[in-house]
This record gives C-alpha cells, structure tokens and sequence, in this order.
C-alpha cells in the first residue's frame, strides 16, 4: 500500500521544526519584502497628497493605464503595418494587399 512519507511523525516534526528557525535567506527576502511595502506605501502617500486626494489619484492611475495600452496597441499596428508592407512590395503579389 502507498503511504506517504511527508506525514510521517519524523518527517512533521523536522518540517516543524525547519519552519520555526527561519534560513538568512528568508530572513533576508522578508525584511526586503518589508522595506519595498513601506517604500511602496510612502510613495502612494505622496502621489495622493500631491494629486489632490484619493479620488483624483485614482483617475490619474487610470487615465495613464488608458495611455499605456493605447501606446501598446499603436505599437503593435505599426510593426504588423511594416510586416504587411514588407510583403506587399515583394516582386509576387498577393492577395489582401
């Protein structure tokens, strides 16, 4: 019969005992964790307090979401534009050009 070695009583007691004394890395990764949150939450502070409040910052946030994707999309008109341009002056034509 299959039994599963992970849930055996010696098993859980080092998996406890692993997650009680964390690695420096974990460590490490937590307080940069920490510190990019804090860092995070002081510059949405600002850009709130110099926008004017939570409301407008919000309409800016989404105004420039509206700009990003109406650059990708350009973007991605221009180089299918070029790709069709590139075979519709080729010596054989086709068709759709």
């Amino acid at each position: 019969m299959w039994q599963n070695v992970a849930y055996e009583p010696s098993n859980l007691a080092r998996v406890n005992q692993h997650a009680r004394d964390p690695s420096l890395a974990r460590t490490l990764a937590r307080g940069l964790g920490n510190a990019a949150r804090w860092a995070g939450r002081l510059a949405r502070g600002q850009v709130v307090k110099r926008v004017g409040g939570p409301a407008r910052a919000r309409v800016v946030v989404l105004f420039g979401a509206v700009l990003a994707l109406n650059g990708a999309d350009m973007a991605t008109i221009g180089r299918s534009r070029l790709s069709w341009r590139a075979r519709c002056t080729s010596a054989t034509p086709r068709s759709g050009c």
